[in-house]
């Protein structure tokens, strides 16, 4: 009960936007609950702040108790920001492998990875075959998750039809959190 007052806490701070008492509050909850979950969360938290190399050292403390879609996909969006991009391949597809992926993290981790190759085909994939790949696979999703994420998915395919290797400047905006 009290990780979870905790938590509660940590959301309604980070909505105020009150930095340092929302990181104090997560915190608190890593250091309370000791989950993969609360480690994942600060380590997301540090990430959206723009502080990477405290991210990943979070995000990577809790897949090591158990890694999980989201853990993989926080991780591989830290990577794909800071511009490693192999490294964020391996981190999305490591989240896929994983048995037992829930339909929700499997959607993120797969629009993620088609924005990874969409954003860096000339070197990942320069000819498209892994992007539409990946796109199958989005479209195989069920109808509700596709339409959960319809609106991203529209807008990411006009912009896939509409230019040519125009890179984003502010991936941080782009990637499914």
């Amino acid at each position: 009960k009290e990780a979870l007052n905790l938590y509660s806490n940590e959301i309604k701070t980070f909505r105020e936007q009150k930095y340092e008492k929302a990181l104090s509050e997560l915190r608190k909850s890593a250091e309370t609950k000791r989950s993969p979950g609360s480690y994942i969360d600060l380590g997301m938290f540090y990430g959206l702040n723009g502080e990477y190399g405290k991210a990943i050292q979070w995000i990577k403390k809790g897949i090591e108790l158990k890694p999980t879609g989201s853990g993989y996909n926080g991780l591989g969006n830290i990577y794909m920001i800071t511009g490693k991009y192999r490294e964020s391949l391996q981190q999305y597809s490591a989240g896929l492998d994983i048995e037992g992926v829930s339909v929700d993290e499997k959607a993120k981790l797969l629009i993620n990875l088609a924005l990874l190759y969409d954003r860096k085909k000339e070197t990942l994939d320069p000819k498209g075959d892994e992007l539409r790949k990946i796109l199958k696979r989005i479209d195989s999703l069920p109808e509700f998750v596709r339409e959960q994420y319809r609106a991203l998915y529209d807008s990411f395919m006009k912009s896939v039809s509409s230019r040519a290797s125009e890179v984003d400047e502010d991936l941080r905006n782009s990637v499914l959190w």
